[in-house]
């Protein structure tokens, strides 16, 4: 992933499961005490938001286990952001250093449900440069000229702007052994080397809007079982409650 190329994936959520898996595969090492402390009193602001990091983050911060964050140290405490349809017309969100979690902007929203707090379309912003503000009302921007993978002063790495001509592409057929990759213009290539990794096309998505697979190394990931936090008590679940929850 790191290379002057990256993997294509096919559409969008393929596209956010890279920016996962490059933590996932190689951010395996144990998180320093300071920078755990930083991350508690970050999420305390608000109780949703706190409950969800803590979650699968709180594990990892209190050294019970080694394994990369879901959602990582906390980049910004919570804030206000425009959301036409939110009671006021703001909304809570925070940022952290893997993704940014947002308050349900329904005010009927059930509190205790998972969807209350979600990851949001963080990597179709930057994506298209398209931002949400509401149902149906978007501002203009460019897209993120930001390195998706890999050292962030890469000049020849895929940034998420890359992908903005690829998200209808055809999915992959099932089991199909993924071999593309995506230059920093845009272009797609295929490497029949790559097939020595055995990254096969594992789970269709197909819902109005999308139509992509999820590759095996990623659903291998997405429902799996650790060690969370809930309720007060260290237990062994599924890392995701729905395995597209943070995707």
């Amino acid at each position: 992933m790191c290379g002057v190329t990256a993997r294509a994936p096919r559409t969008l959520r393929k596209t956010a499961a890279a920016c996962i898996a490059v933590v996932l595969f190689v951010g395996m090492l144990p998180a320093p005490a300071t920078q755990a402390a930083d991350v508690s009193l970050d999420v305390s602001a608000r109780d949703a938001l706190g409950r969800t990091w803590k979650r699968t983050d709180k594990p990892v911060a209190a050294g019970k286990i080694t394994r990369t964050w879901m959602w990582g140290p906390a980049l910004t405490g919570v804030v206000s952001e425009p959301a036409q349809d939110a009671p006021g017309g703001m909304r809570d969100v925070q940022y952290f250093d893997k993704s940014r979690m947002e308050v349900s902007s329904d005010p009927r929203a059930n509190p205790g449900n998972i969807w209350f707090i979600t990851n949001g379309l963080l990597a179709r912003e930057m994506v298209t440069g398209r931002i949400q503000l509401g149902p149906d009302t978007f501002e203009a921007r460019s897209p993120a000229g930001i390195n998706i993978a890999g050292d962030p002063d890469d000049p020849n790495g895929a940034t998420y702007a890359s992908f903005a001509g690829h998200l209808a592409d055809a999915a992959a057929s099932d089991g199909a052994t993924i071999t593309r990759r995506i230059s920093r213009d845009g272009k797609l290539s295929d490497d029949p080397a790559l097939a020595a990794f055995g990254v096969t096309a594992a789970y269709r998505v197909q819902a109005p809007g999308l139509d992509h697979q999820v590759a095996n190394v990623f659903w291998r990931f997405m429902t799996t079982a650790g060690l969370v936090y809930e309720d007060g008590l260290y237990r062994t679940e599924p890392l995701f409650e729905n395995p597209f929850y943070a995707t």
